[in-house]
């Protein structure tokens, strides 16, 4: 249940910092946003996206999916 959780807060978070966390709780490298997600989630794209934290690889038919290019530091 908190796996399930999280995977929603991960595509409704705001915070950059929130989701690469979340990314790298579950060692997960790539996210897939597809129409269906569009619509369940009632938004247009991932609000915390940016280039200098995620890359678009793939961008077909609305269906997108983009790398995680950071990490955040360990302390």
């Amino acid at each position: 249940e908190q796996r399930f959780t999280e995977v929603n807060l991960l595509y409704e978070t705001f915070f950059q910092t929130q989701a690469v966390h979340l990314l790298e709780k579950y060692t997960i490298k790539y996210i897939v946003f597809t129409p269906r997600a569009q619509q369940h989630y009632q938004m247009k794209r991932l609000r915390y996206l940016s280039p200098e934290w995620f890359h678009l690889i793939y961008n077909h038919d609305a269906i997108k999916i983009y790398e995680r290019k950071c990490a955040l530091e360990k302390k």
